[in-house]
């Protein structure tokens, strides 16, 4: 371990299930691996993301998930993207909160006040359309939303989600104020046992970790999480800097 790492939060996010599910007729569903891992050294958090979406009824693709909004809020989602009916779209409301002003945590409070609303005339709409896709998001988030910036003059990840429990949605709100930041959202039980196994694991570098943990479960997982990776840092000031752009050639 790192010696001038002094205090250490670790959030392992509820991991998605195992199946492909989907809501809602030909939306994607999204099995997704995103980590953030804080980089004390250079003073900026890395934030890396998979690129593989599953189809319910179409082929699967590969798409950018790490979406730079603003020079100071950008985010990253795993779980449901889109629902036809009632509509939702996942991305459309993390972009409106990035861009709904104030700091950090005031936009990702602001997405979760508009999205869980959305969220529980969804899974209300589902108990009666699509019972059994309901069941596999059973203890496990519907949707989650990694909000990266700057808060109180450092770099900072707030996650926001919507979590079914006994098939009642509940609002997720965690945020990471320590100067050690290691998130772990979507598919993460591979991540999970390596952090446990290697206890010295920070010490391979930031970058280099990151992408190996999202490879682990690309590796244990190829139907629910695939290259390429993309990945990039956020910097004392907020701002999102490229290091890979995989899938996300288009983002600023």
């Amino acid at each position: 371990m790192r010696k001038d790492r002094k205090l250490s939060t670790r959030i392992s996010a509820h991991v998605l299930g195992a199946l492909a599910i989907s809501l809602g007729v030909s939306q994607p569903c999204s099995p997704t691996t995103v980590v953030a891992i804080t980089d004390v050294r250079h003073h900026r958090i890395i934030l890396a993301a998979d690129s593989l979406v599953r189809h319910r009824y179409a082929p699967p693709e590969n798409r950018c998930k790490i979406h730079v909004v603003t020079s100071d809020c950008t985010f990253a989602m795993v779980g449901m993207y889109r629902h036809k009916s009632p509509a939702f779209d996942l991305s459309e409301l993390g972009e409106s909160a990035c861009r709904s002003g104030g700091d950090l945590k005031q936009r990702a409070d602001s997405f979760l006040a508009t999205a869980f609303p959305k969220v529980v005339e969804i899974v209300k709409a589902m108990k009666t359309s699509d019972p059994d896709s309901l069941q596999r998001y059973a203890g496990k988030p519907i949707i989650e939303v990694l909000f990266a910036g700057q808060q109180e003059q450092r770099p900072a990840v707030f996650m926001r989600g919507v979590i079914l429990e006994n098939a009642v949605p509940r609002p997720e709100a965690i945020s990471i104020p320590s100067e050690r930041i290691d998130v772990f959202a979507g598919v993460n039980g591979h991540i999970r046992a390596y952090l446990r196994s290697h206890p010295d694991w920070e010490n391979e570098g930031d970058v280099s970790v990151a992408l190996r943990l999202i490879n682990l479960e690309a590796a244990a997982h190829p139907d629910l999480v695939g290259p390429p990776i993309s990945i990039g840092a956020v910097d004392s000031s907020g701002e999102f800097h490229w290091i890979e752009r995989g899938k996300c050639a288009a983002q600023p």
